[in-house]
């Protein structure tokens, strides 16, 4: 495992699977960070990689390029979990990230995107610059599973207005993929749309819909008010992950 700055690696003892936390050493991301970031993981290995806290996006008025760049690739029957914390950008930032996946036969990702409307309660909603990220992942011979891109220019377009987000200010995206659904990914989505079931709908603190969009993929996607309004639904993933035939551990618990 090897990280230099502005990011490190935080690598958490497990014995059910590899854990690690991505952290940053000034607290953010400043005009013109763009680190890139290097997943694999090995055949039938197990990783859970998510980040030490929320990834602050610090104001950009020049407008340089800011973000991530990661490429991950997953062999032959691996599991990987990437669940990094939402991403705050703040007034005048910038942020651009994106997410390119490799998955090799019998191998499992499971990916979560979220970010929120900025710094509540210290500046207005949305008065970012731009948000923009892209996910992919493609099957052992390059076939796609998963294409995903989103945009925000509140410039533009204003997404606390009732064609984008109302009065919701976090966006969060999770998916599942697998080059070869078999009985385990289906058990997976079963287990997991059962326990999202009761937060189904459109409620004044939560939006949530989920399902799959093809036999390869599945989606589940929630605008919420505040975060105690996901953190039902991170309970529900995070217990659906930790069962001993997936990751076989709740690494959120032990969070460095």
């Amino acid at each position: 495992m090897e990280s230099r700055p502005p990011l490190k690696w935080l690598p958490v003892r497990d014995d059910h699977a590899a854990v690690a936390f991505l952290s940053g050493y000034g607290g953010g991301a400043v005009a013109g960070d763009l680190p890139r970031v290097d997943i694999q993981v090995g055949p039938q290995a197990r990783l859970w990689a998510g980040t030490q806290a929320h990834t602050r996006v610090y104001r950009n008025p020049e407008g340089i390029r800011t973000g991530q760049i990661l490429t991950g690739s997953l062999e032959d029957g691996a599991f990987c979990a990437h669940l990094p914390d939402p991403v705050t950008p703040q007034r005048s930032s910038i942020w651009s990230q994106s997410s390119r996946w490799t998955l090799g036969n019998g191998s499992t990702l499971v990916v979560l995107e979220s970010h929120s409307a900025g710094r509540q309660g210290f500046e207005p909603d949305f008065s970012y610059t731009r948000f923009e990220s892209h996910l992919e992942a493609s099957g052992p011979d390059g076939e796609p599973l998963l294409w995903e891109s989103y945009a925000s220019d509140p410039g533009l377009l204003p997404p606390g207005s009732a064609a984008v987000a109302g009065p919701y200010t976090r966006i969060w995206n999770l998916f599942i993929c697998s080059p070869n659904p078999e009985a385990a990914l289906d058990a997976l989505v079963a287990e997991l749309e059962s326990a999202l079931e009761p937060f189904a709908g459109v409620r004044e603190d939560l939006a949530l819909s989920f399902g799959r969009s093809r036999s390869c993929t599945w989606c589940a996607r929630a605008l919420a008010a505040s975060s105690d309004a996901l953190a039902p639904l991170m309970a529900s993933l995070r217990q659906v992950l930790s069962h001993p035939s997936r990751l076989g551990t709740d690494p959120l618990s032990r969070r460095p």
